[in-house]
């Protein structure tokens, strides 16, 4: 017959049931079953060993998952981490998370999913029957983040004989082996809390250096849909600034096993992420991204990782106002205020050389006919003409008219277009790192009064100490190859396979390839012609079936078409995009 034991657990009661059809976990301090050197190094037990070991002496096997999860079947013997049945319901709401946090969680900080103090996550260690000196292997369902959250405690709390099941509840009952709704009796352990480990944390401030620091990296396992703000989860949508973006799901197999570290690191090698630097994982509160802070430390052997345990919530509700990005590049997009002091009038007359340079990229009639003042024209009207004058003399063009490589260079046309996408390309292409476009475009720019001129913009060699003439200057070229395909048939180095994306409003019948995908360049811009909000883009695209991680080339029989489509996916973060552009002649 079963037996009832009520913890106590910071005021809220933990039930444990004993049937006795599986033995409990053992009561004495020795050491437990040691998993082979491959799971000490992954931290990853195979559902075959824990069966094999089950009921061994000195194992105490963990349920992370939310309490309803695992009171509709478990692994035979397992202890849950949530609440009790009747624990988990407050006024009809389920109030259980799982990972532990049911007991974990510290009820004074402002910011949910954080840890409580030592004092507290011993309590409710040791009322999980877990011993200092025994094995633990937790789990959750599979493709999920609820065994990484309780991991990341205990071993943040000085714990290390722990392990995750790889692939959790949904390949133990592949493999086809049994789940009970038997809850087992549990005896109290004699785990001791440490004080946690700060080497593997970081805090906002680490973040924020991170953003500048070519040696670190700040990734988000978030979806996409929190990423770009479709998603609203907290106060402020979308993600820090400089993010790498490497949804939870990427590092998984279908069965819930995670990839191979081979698979894996295919996949971070795209987005330049290497062991060779500092990792700082993040996700909306903490819990996601203990799992990645696993996934890179154990999974993939990196050396220097760090969870950002306070994460989104942290950053977005720090009392500073820090910035906050919605597309991924949102540096690339300049809007009417930031043209008015950075190109405008006060800035031309404050400065020898104005840090940005407008561009208008409209014919030189629509120019005449008024535009931005300081604004230089390159037109981008005749897409043959530029595709057809070669590197050299763009260099040449571009350096009379004062853009420099130093300088910000900033399209700009009525609104978003092909032919500002184009120019951005071009310059992209030509060596030039600094360009944006100027999103409200010269609409945006009336529609606020300010002025416009219809006086061409003097370039002209300086004549006083502040000059507000525009300078010739030399351009400096450094082709980029990778931004750029030439044959359709060109030779790849990219681990995954090539999705063409004809960006054309009808598709042309000569298409290089036999496979693609329509996505109209149009389909990008609002009727007014400004860009979509950054979570629609990617469901436009998700939608579509163009994968984040492919080799995406993008087509038109009208190149500028294919520019708009290029600058939108770069825009959103996809780490390889190209334009195909045969190379016969000119550029």
């Amino acid at each position: 017959m079963s037996r009832l034991l009520i913890v106590a657990v910071s005021g809220i009661t933990l039930l444990l049931v004993g049937s006795g059809c599986v033995p409990p976990a053992s009561g004495d301090d020795g050491d437990g079953p040691t998993p082979d050197d491959n799971a000490r190094e992954s931290r990853l037990i195979e559902t075959s060993w824990l069966n094999d070991h089950l009921g061994d002496a000195g194992l105490v096997v963990i349920d992370a998952r939310t309490t309803d999860g695992y009171l509709a079947g478990h692994i035979p013997g397992a202890v849950s981490a949530s609440f009790s049945e009747e624990d988990a319901v407050s006024r009809g709401y389920n109030v259980s998370y799982g990972c532990g946090l049911d007991f974990f969680l510290d009820a004074d900080n402002p910011i949910p999913f954080q840890d409580g103090p030592p004092q507290q996550i011993q309590e409710a260690v040791r009322n999980f029957g877990i011993h200092q000196h025994e094995t633990v292997v937790v789990y959750d369902a599979g493709l999920d983040f609820h065994a990484g959250r309780f991991f990341w405690t205990l071993s943040q709390h000085g714990f290390d004989e722990i392990y995750i099941l790889d692939g959790g509840l949904s390949k133990w009952q592949a493999d086809g082996y049994p789940v009970s709704t038997e809850i087992p009796t549990v005896a109290k352990g004699d785990f001791i809390a440490g004080a946690p480990d700060v080497t593997q944390l970081a805090v906002t401030d680490d973040v924020f250096a991170a953003m500048s620091d070519p040696d670190m990296v700040i990734v988000s396992g978030l979806q996409p849909s929190w990423h770009y703000g479709s998603y609203t989860a907290y106060t402020i949508p979308g993600h820090i600034p400089t993010t790498q973006l490497v949804s939870l799901g990427y590092f998984f197999h279908s069965d819930g096993t995670w990839k191979s570290k081979q698979e894996m690191q295919m996949i971070l090698d795209t987005v330049g992420i290497t062991p060779d630097k500092t990792v700082i994982t993040y996700c909306g509160g903490g819990p996601l991204s203990a799992c990645m802070y696993f996934t890179f430390k154990h999974v993939l052997d990196y050396p220097d990782v760090r969870n950002y345990a306070g994460s989104y919530l942290a950053w977005s509700t720090d009392p500073r106002d820090l910035p906050v990005n919605l597309y991924g590049n949102d540096h690339w997009l300049r809007d009417t205020a930031w043209m008015r002091w950075w190109v405008g009038e006060r800035m031309q007359r404050l400065m020898p050389v104005s840090p940005a340079l407008a561009v208008d990229v409209r014919s030189l009639a629509d120019y005449e006919s008024g535009h931005i003042p300081w604004s230089v024209n390159i037109p981008m009207d005749d897409v043959d003409q530029v595709v057809s004058t070669s590197a050299g003399a763009w260099a040449g063009i571009l350096g009379d008219r004062g853009v420099s490589n130093d300088l910000e260079i900033v399209a700009v046309d009525e609104t978003v277009t092909p032919a500002t996408t184009l120019f951005f390309w071009l310059l992209q292409y030509l060596g030039h790192e600094k360009v944006s476009v100027a999103c409200e475009g010269l609409n945006g720019w009336s529609g606020a009064r300010y002025p416009v001129s219809m006086d061409d913009t003097v370039i002209a060699e300086p004549e006083t100490p502040i000059d507000v003439a525009i300078h010739p200057t030399t351009f400096t070229l450094d082709v980029r190859s990778d931004i750029r395909l030439q044959t359709a048939d060109a030779p790849r180095d990219y681990p995954f396979s090539p999705v063409w994306v004809v960006a054309a409003e009808e598709v042309p019948e000569d298409l290089p390839v036999e496979s693609y995908i329509h996505v109209p360049w149009t389909s990008n811009l609002t009727e007014d012609g400004f860009l979509m909000p950054a979570g629609d883009l990617w469901s436009l695209y998700e939608q579509a079936e163009v994968q984040y991680f492919s080799e995406i080339v993008c087509y038109s029989d009208d190149p500028a078409e294919a520019t708009m489509t290029w600058f939108v996916l770069r825009l959103l973060g996809f780490p390889r995009v190209l334009v195909y552009l045969p190379g016969d002649g000119g550029l």
